[in-house]
């Protein structure tokens, strides 16, 4: 059999020997949106994509079986909408879809299953989803957002930003460490240029609010400082932090 691990890629009887090996399942979870004027829309399903697989490449070589399947690239991103290129789906179907993903992982035999998202707009669906997707299961279904797993790491490397936020210096250093070719120029690029008000920063108050409410240009952080080598050290860490994770036997014991 192959070492195979890209869902699409395996022939079926190389998945049916996965999920008898009690195979990690990872399903990157992104977006098709707009990214500033330097970045590709698909920015969020490419990254998820890239450290879905890296992690899973880490986790092979620990010794633990790890499948990713394709990437969920349709996300919640209404509020990117005013910008071209943006493709948003309503929470119902982005839910409905997971579900009917995870009942076909369930029903090939897979009990371990890793939603891994890229993009900040999923994560209150995610958690909705979830909910539903896990009695279908009969056991956990962990959702994680790839960032969450070395927010104090970030915080070394970055230098005009303590985490990730959009088509900033972290997005674009990973696009330039995995994409280089289709990142164009970013100097100057920061953002937001109409800072949310105090009544909202404050975290006493949330509202929904679209994205031409707080940047012309597409762009929450600073692109100027992105480079290649940040790009490397931040997926380097994030892979590392993840498979770390997802190596926990204890993780996996988690009942209903």
């Amino acid at each position: 059999m192959s070492n195979c691990i890209i869902w699409e890629e395996m022939k079926s009887s190389e998945i049916k020997e996965r999920a008898s090996q009690n195979a990690i399942v990872i399903i990157p979870v992104g977006s098709i949106e707009q990214h500033g004027p330097h970045l590709p829309v698909g920015t969020d399903a490419i990254i998820a994509t890239a450290i879905a697989r890296k992690t899973a490449e880490r986790l092979v070589q620990s010794g633990i079986p790890a499948v990713v399947t394709p990437t969920v690239w349709m996300g919640i991103s209404a509020h990117h909408m005013m910008f071209p290129g943006t493709v948003a789906v309503g929470h119902n179907v982005f839910s409905d879809l997971l579900y009917q993903l995870c009942t076909c992982i369930k029903h090939h035999g897979f009990s371990r299953v890793v939603l891994l998202n890229g993009h900040a707009g999923n994560d209150s669906s995610l958690k909705v989803a979830v909910s539903e997707i896990n009695r279908m299961m009969g056991r956990p279904v962990f959702v994680m957002t790839y960032w969450d797993t070395a927010r104090r790491e970030l915080q070394d490397i970055l230098e005009d930003q303590k985490t990730i936020r959009h088509a900033c210096e972290a997005e674009t250093s990973m696009m330039l460490a995995l994409k280089p070719e289709l990142v164009g120029p970013f100097t100057g690029l920061t953002g937001p240029d109409q800072p949310d008000p105090e009544e909202l920063t404050s975290g006493v108050a949330y509202t929904f609010r679209t994205f031409e409410h707080r940047t012309k240009i597409g762009v929450i952080g600073n692109a100027t400082s992105a480079s290649k080598e940040k790009g490397e050290r931040i997926l380097n860490v994030l892979t590392e932090n993840l498979s770390k994770f997802l190596s926990r036997s204890s993780l996996w014991e988690i009942t209903l």
